[in-house]
């Protein structure tokens, strides 16, 4: 199943993440803030978990 994400000029099918984690990645992308990374977990083609990264500036 295909998930179709767009912007205002732009669309893309998305083949390997299901609506409920295209979401729940643009909410860790918001949390992380200014430094960090949100990194993605794959086996066997399967996202399995997701890393969260923050850096705070000293």
């Amino acid at each position: 199943m295909a998930v179709t994400v767009f912007d205002e000029r732009n669309s893309i099918q998305v083949r390997k993440l299901t609506l409920r984690q295209v979401k729940r990645v643009d909410v860790l992308l918001e949390q992380v803030g200014e430094f960090g990374s949100v990194t993605l977990v794959v086996e066997k083609g399967v996202v399995k978990f997701v890393k969260v990264t923050v850096s705070k500036k000293l």
